[in-house]
C-alpha cells in the first residue's frame, strides 16, 4: 500500500511512449510518435517547437480528444493519479476532462459557445462536475470571472461572446478551466492571439493562480520567452518527437540539441518577447537573429533516422541511417543528438 510520501513523490502525469497517426494505423502518418514525458505535482512543464511539431496533438491526445477517424493513438500509455487514462471507459474520461485535467486552447474566440452567455457557460461545467444547483453555480461563475482580474464580473457573466474582447475572452476560458479545480491544467498557445500587452497580462494572471492553487501546468508554445517566465522544466519538440529536456535555466544557458541552439539563436533576448513582470525573458544581450533554415517536415517523411538532419549544420552521414536515443547528456538533462552542443 503506497503511502503519502510515495503519492507525492509520483508524477501526477506521466506519459510513455504515446503514438498518434493520422490515416490509417498500419500506414498512417505519425504526428506524435514515441513521446515520453513527466509532469510533477505543483509543477509547470513547457513544451516548446515550432508549428507543426505535434504540441497541440500530444495535449489534445492526452485527453483523449483527437477525433478518430482520421487520428488514433495507436501506442503508449498514460498515467495520471495512477490511472492510465487510454484505458478508462468513455463516462470516466468525461469525467477526467475540465473536472482533474482542464484545458485552454489557443483560440479563445471559437471555444465559447456563441449563443450561451458567459457566466452561463461557466455555471455550466460547475453544475456538471461539481453538482451544483443553478443558482450556487451561478454565482461560483461571477466569483471566478471576478478572481480572473474580468471587472464588472456580474454585467460581463451576462455577456455573450462577441461582446467581449480578446483578452477578456481569454480570462473567462481560465475562470472556466479553474472553476472546479482541476490537478493539471494544460494551456495551449494561450496567449498566441493577443496583443503583446495583453499577453503580460494572462502569462502574469496563469502564473499566480498556479502558485495559488498548487496546480500543475503543461504550458504549449512556440515562444521560448514565454515559457522562461513561467516554467519549471522544459521540454523540445520536433516533427512528433521530444528531442531535449531540462530544468529551464539549464535548458536555455547550456542547449544539447542543435535544434533548441537554433531556436535559442532565433529568438529574442531580453526585448520583444511578453514575459512576468520585472523578469527578463531570456539571458543575454540583445544580438542579431539568425532563423534555422528550411521547414518542420510532414509526418509522412519522417523515416528512422534523424528528423532535423536536414537543417542541422552538424549532421553527419549516421544521422541519417539511424535515430539518436533520447540519453542524458548530464543528470536531469536529456537531448536525442548524436553529436550534441556540450559533452560532459
Amino acid at each position: 500500500m503506497s503511502t503519502e510520501s510515495d503519492r507525492k513523490a509520483q508524477p501526477l502525469l506521466e506519459v510513455r511512449g504515446l503514438k498518434t497517426v493520422f490515416g490509417p494505423p498500419e500506414a498512417g502518418a505519425a504526428a506524435v510518435d514515441g513521446v515520453s514525458l513527466a509532469i510533477g505535482r505543483a509543477e509547470a512543464l513547457g513544451l516548446v517547437g515550432e508549428s507543426g511539431s505535434g504540441k497541440s496533438v500530444t495535449a489534445l491526445s492526452i485527453l483523449r480528444l483527437v477525433a478518430d477517424p482520421p487520428g488514433k493513438i495507436v501506442d503508449g500509455e498514460i498515467f495520471f493519479k495512477g490511472r492510465d487514462l487510454l484505458r478508462l471507459e468513455a463516462d470516466a474520461m468525461r469525467a477526467v476532462r475540465g473536472n482533474e485535467i482542464a484545458l485552454i486552447l489557443q483560440e479563445p474566440a471559437t471555444a465559447l459557445n456563441p449563443v450561451m452567455t458567459v457566466g452561463s457557460q461557466i455555471a455550466e461545467a460547475l453544475r456538471l462536475h461539481e453538482k451544483l444547483n443553478r443558482r450556487d453555480a451561478n454565482r461560483r461563475a461571477v466569483e471566478f470571472l471576478d478572481r480572473v482580474g474580468i471587472p464588472s464580473a456580474e454585467k460581463t457573466a451576462r455577456s455573450w461572446p462577441h461582446q467581449l474582447s480578446g483578452g477578456m475572452i481569454q480570462r473567462a476560458m481560465i475562470a472556466m478551466a479553474l472553476s472546479c479545480g482541476p490537478d493539471l491544467l494544460i494551456a495551449d498557445e494561450p496567449t498566441s492571439a493577443l496583443d503583446v500587452t495583453i499577453q503580460a497580462q494572462i502569462l502574469d494572471l496563469l502564473h499566480r493562480l498556479r502558485r495559488e492553487e498548487a496546480m500543475s501546468l503543461l504550458l504549449i508554445s512556440h515562444d521560448l520567452g514565454v515559457v522562461a517566465g513561467i516554467c519549471d522544466r522544459v521540454a523540445v519538440m520536433y516533427a512528433g518527437e521530444i528531442v531535449e529536456e531540462a530544468e529551464k535555466d539549464r535548458l536555455f544557458e547550456r542547449p544539447g540539441h542543435p535544434y533548441t541552439a537554433a531556436l535559442l539563436r532565433s529568438t529574442p533576448t531580453l526585448r520583444g518577447t511578453p514575459t512576468l513582470r520585472g523578469t527578463p525573458t531570456l539571458r543575454g544581450t540583445p544580438q542579431r537573429l539568425r532563423p534555422i533554415p528550411g521547414q518542420v517536415p510532414s509526418p509522412s517523411a519522417h523515416g528512422a533516422a534523424c528528423r532535423f538532419r536536414g537543417r542541422c549544420a552538424k549532421a553527419q552521414p549516421v544521422c541519417g541511417e539511424d535515430k539518436p536515443p533520447l540519453d542524458e547528456l548530464d543528470p536531469g538533462h536529456r537531448v536525442a543528438c548524436f553529436f550534441p552542443e556540450r559533452k560532459v
